[in-house]
């Protein structure tokens, strides 16, 4: 399997899982959970990076220390919930917003010069967030409904990337 299509079945897997995060357990919740898991992620990797050097080098880098400890750190802090990301939420509205935007456009794009049926896919996945964003920043009753239908829709779309990295240009597998 070659390089690139691994890294699109991962992005893809990875962007049905969010999607799956934000319908069950809302927006504020998801972004705490996404942001705890890339924080423990990424400081364990630099926290056995770091160990690796201590082993081989003799030596510890005092960046990666502090930076495996910082981030494990806030990675626990907002599991156990004291610590949340949920007052960025008005932003991540927002560039949702100009990612459906972004969608549409590159849609068109894609649709003119290379797969039309990509280039409507992208174009619809677009057309929904960005109606769905706008429904949300203007119906304040409307958010409950919006975590699980934008939890769907990105979902999808994380199907579709994967639908498109496991067939070729030719529709074959």
């Amino acid at each position: 399997m070659k390089k690139e299509k691994l890294v699109g079945i991962l992005e893809a897997i990875v962007i049905i899982a969010f999607g799956i995060i934000i319908a069950v357990f809302g927006g504020g919740t998801a972004l705490d959970l996404y942001f705890a898991i890339v924080a423990l992620v990424a400081g364990a990797v630099l926290l056995i990076v770091n160990v690796y050097t201590l082993v081989k080098a003799k030596e510890l880098n005092f960046a990666l220390t502090f930076l495996s400890a910082a981030l494990i750190t806030i990675g626990i802090a907002i599991l156990a919930k004291g610590l949340s990301f949920a007052v960025l939420i008005p932003l991540m509205a927002y560039l949702l917003l100009g990612l459906g935007a972004a969608l549409i456009l590159y849609g068109l794009f894609v649709a003119l010069r290379k797969s039309l049926f990509y280039g409507i896919g992208q174009m619809v996945v677009g057309a929904v967030l960005a109606t769905l964003v706008i429904i949300f920043l203007t119906v304040p009753e409307f958010a409950h409904a919006f975590w699980i239908i934008l939890g769907v829709v990105i979902a999808v779309y994380g199907a579709l990337l994967l639908i498109f990295t496991l067939v070729d240009k030719n529709g074959k597998k």
